[in-house]
């Protein structure tokens, strides 16, 4: 038997099943969205393009046992507690960094501290956020209501721009 719905000749070829074949021979049903695998393909192209000229060097460190830690990662980590500060202390992220806390992140991703150095910053970030959520005008809980309208609203423009 040959199959039904499916690519014939290089086009997709869809036809109706039997009403009686529904629940004895229906197997599943495929769905081709054009635009989503050509940018599945597209992204997997970029990623294996990112692998074969990615900088290695910066695991070499870490792996050579000179760096006991991922800097990268503690840079990001100390970037989120600082926009948490932020946010608690402002109501909204920092996102751009400038000055000292530019050239400290830097320093962190550089592998310029030990890991117990950046263990003990992370303890006093840590005491300042718990001293500032004492503090903050931040509700303890988010209005639902208020981020279902916000995600409405801003998908609703995304859509508008896009279509």
């Amino acid at each position: 038997t040959q199959a039904k719905g499916v690519f014939r000749n290089g086009m997709l070829v869809c036809e109706s099943i039997p009403k009686e074949d529904e629940r004895t021979r229906f197997i599943g049903l495929m769905l081709f969205n054009r635009n989503a695998f050509e940018k599945a393909k597209s992204e997997h192209r970029q990623y294996w393009d990112w692998r074969r000229h990615r900088n290695d060097a910066h695991w070499r460190s870490q792996e050579s046992g000179e760096m006991d830690y991922d800097a990268k990662n503690l840079m990001h980590t100390f970037r989120l507690l600082y926009s948490g500060l932020n946010i608690m202390r402002f109501g909204e992220p920092l996102i751009r960094f400038s000055g000292e806390k530019l050239r400290e992140l830097m320093a962190i991703r550089a592998g310029k501290f030990t890991y117990d150095e950046l263990l003990a910053k992370v303890a006093v970030l840590s005491d300042e956020l718990q001293s500032v959520q004492k503090e903050t005008a931040l509700p303890e809980i988010a209005d639902m209501g208020s981020v279902n309208r916000l995600l409405l609203s801003i998908t609703e423009k995304w859509e508008a721009d896009h279509a």
